[in-house]
């Protein structure tokens, strides 16, 4: 993947400290306007943007850029537009209402821009809200966008927004060649605590080797294949383990039980490890192994996701979740330093 000769800049999301040390966040959709869209004057631009691309009051970015600059052309990534679509479903080309704009499909028979789409277009602009994991779509999304810009000779323009998660927790495996994909499409961590602006530098991905609406992650609610005995073995068992800001309870919605999963906003504990352990006790309450029973086609999906399939051996061997766990922190640790030269904040 080279991106030799064309232009990538990064519109970066400034924080404002105050006196009491909270830090206010402009946007790089704010940093834009305010600087009265110079990076943008005179070129004809298209932008790669859903329901995420507003600026601090809410305005979505489509409507400003319509409005200040000559937008032309709209992309949108998986869920569409709006976000109102299934994941894993196509989105189809259509107007955006808002802008009367055509809003080209970039999850649909193609994921990358094709030249015809991008006719006409000197600058490409990317403003979508990751979530701060690997898997989220929108990090492929740029990336394929990236590829297109360069072999169209486009300048590749990102607005920065803050990662979610922060960018000191990193954690979980990286991605095993065969296991790339369009939920893993780069070897980063499976929470790898960059931004969209800081991951676009894709030299690094060759260096280093190479769905879902989200919800509230301070109260995730999960339905599980368990009686309300043995979920209540899973609850004790996970509490137990002492995770760090993390804490199980039960969960009833009617006649429709579950797991509440609580996440303090603090929460020192590895988040991608409670994956891990929460399967391991399932399969122990269960006596199964619920990888290698799923379908094929749910297995491969979850190992292009976790970015391996070693999770359904060392399941099979019996191997307990700490060490599961501890296997990738030589990699974690790595890709630290690695990354120390992308960070831009």
């Amino acid at each position: 993947m080279r991106f030799v000769g064309n232009k990538i800049f990064v519109v970066l999301a400034s924080v404002l400290v105050g006196a009491n040390a909270s830090g206010a966040v402009e946007l790089g959709i704010d940093v834009t306007e305010s600087n009265g869209y110079a990076l943008l004057k005179n070129k004809r631009v298209g932008l790669v943007t859903n329901q995420t691309g507003v600026d601090s009051r809410g305005v979505r970015t489509r409507v400003w850029l319509r409005k200040n600059c000559n937008l032309v052309a709209l992309y949108a990534p998986d869920h569409g537009l709006d976000g109102t679509q299934k994941a894993g479903r196509y989105v189809r080309t259509c107007r955006d209402p808002l802008t009367g704009l055509t809003v080209h499909s970039l999850y649909g028979p193609t994921r990358k821009p094709t030249p015809a789409m991008l006719r006409g277009i000197d600058t490409l602009v990317f403003d979508l809200q990751d979530i701060g994991c690997r898997s989220y779509t929108y990090i492929s999304t740029m990336t394929k966008c990236m590829e297109a810009a360069a072999e169209n000779h486009i300048e590749f323009v990102v607005l920065d927004r803050p990662n979610p998660l922060g960018g000191l927790r990193v954690e979980g495996p990286l991605v095993e060649p065969q296991w790339i994909s369009f939920v893993g499409q780069i070897p980063v961590p499976y929470v790898h605590g960059m931004t969209c602006g800081e991951l676009r530098a894709p030299d690094q991905w060759q260096r280093m080797g190479r769905s879902l609406r989200l919800k509230s992650c301070a109260d995730a609610r999960l339905a599980a294949q368990l009686q309300r005995g043995k979920r209540q073995l899973v609850h004790r068992y996970m509490n137990s383990q002492h995770l760090g800001g993390i804490s199980f309870s039960e969960y009833r919605s009617d006649a429709v039980g579950g797991s509440s999963l609580h996440i303090d906003p603090t929460a020192a504990g590895d988040l991608t490890a409670v994956n891990i352990y929460v399967l391991a006790e399932m399969n122990r309450q269960l006596r199964t192994n619920l990888i290698t029973r799923s379908s094929r086609g749910k297995r491969e999906m979850f190992f292009k996701c976790r970015g391996s399939s070693s999770i359904a051996f060392q399941f099979a061997g019996g191997i307990a979740p700490a060490r599961i766990v501890a296997s990738w922190s030589e990699d974690v640790t790595g890709f630290k330093g690695e990354r120390s030269q992308y960070l831009l904040y």
